[in-house]
């Protein structure tokens, strides 16, 4: 009998320090999913931005080199450029997607919301 109450007692204390040790690494594992989409968000914004104004800059490039008209094209084109990452990032920002007549994100309607001094972290 009373090998059965310390097997007992031995189970609870294991099923005791196994939730802990789970709860643990789920705390780890929320805390570096957190980061990921931080770091996941701050890539992705660079990205549209860099790439839209590349894009932007070769279309111009070509059009002054096929039409000979000199920078003029490629500033036109460079500004429209930056003028698309602007709004690619609003996209981003507000949870628009990326088709035709800017409609909300039906899967998640929640936005992202960027950092400031009294919000330290983003919402997924």
């Amino acid at each position: 009998m009373k090998k059965i109450n310390e097997i007992e007692t031995l189970k609870l204390k294991l099923e005791e320090a196994s939730s802990k040790s789970n709860k643990d690494h789920l705390n780890k594992k929320t805390a570096l999913h957190e980061k990921g989409s931080a770091l996941s968000l701050a890539l992705r914004v660079g990205v549209e931005l860099v790439s839209a104004v590349a894009v932007g800059t070769g279309i111009g490039l070509g059009a002054d080199y096929w039409f000979k008209t000199g920078p003029w094209l490629m500033i036109i084109f460079i500004v429209i450029g930056i003028v698309a990452g602007m709004l690619n990032v609003y996209r981003l920002a507000s949870g628009y997607n990326y088709s035709g007549g800017y409609h909300k994100n039906k899967k998640n309607q929640e936005t992202i919301s960027f950092p400031s001094k009294s919000n330290e972290g983003f919402k997924d």
